[in-house]
């Protein structure tokens, strides 16, 4: 699966990071917190989060930095080897 950087575009990326998380749990860290974790200061500034999709156009990855928490908060579909080998 090839896969396209772009930067966060808001709402509709924010859903759809979530739902990629929830779609594949046992791959992603902090499913349970999401809305905690999203509701974050960090979000208002967009250059803190980046998503890739795939070829078309479904959200195939997401990485948000945590300034608060001095982390990394990511998920990503497990058939996309090119942003978690």
């Amino acid at each position: 699966m090839k896969v396209t950087q772009k930067a966060f575009s808001g709402p509709n990326d924010l859903q759809a990071m979530t739902a990629l998380a929830n779609d594949f749990p046992y791959e992603n860290l902090h499913v349970a917190d999401l809305s905690y974790r999203f509701s974050s200061w960090a979000m208002d500034f967009p250059e803190n989060i980046q998503v890739w999709t795939d070829d078309d156009g479904k959200l195939a990855g997401w990485a948000f930095m945590q300034s608060p928490f001095w982390a990394i908060d990511y998920a990503y579909h497990p058939e996309v080897s090119e942003l978690h080998p």
